[in-house]
């Protein structure tokens, strides 16, 4: 076992769970094409495969200024808001 680092930087569509606020829950949508919910998936799948996921982040709009919000995938939590 060692340690590992997976990161992903992308455009596209929107994905779900913009209306939720500054720690609230991001409700999820399960559509197969919402970016957000495919991160969401694959942080369970490594979880569930036995991984000890210590931080999975969403970073939405990372390059603005201000950044945007930042979604706990592990939690399900968003900080900030839109």
């Amino acid at each position: 076992m060692g340690r590992f680092r997976f990161e992903f930087q992308g455009v596209g569509n929107h994905g779900c769970g913009r209306f939720a606020g500054d720690g609230e829950i991001v409700p999820r949508c399960g559509q197969s094409n919402c970016a957000d919910c495919i991160c969401a998936d694959l942080v369970e799948a490594m979880i569930a495969s036995g991984a000890n996921v210590e931080v999975a982040e969403l970073r939405h709009w990372p390059d603005s200024d201000p950044p945007g919000p930042v979604d706990d995938l592990k939690t399900g939590t968003r900080k900030g808001s839109f």
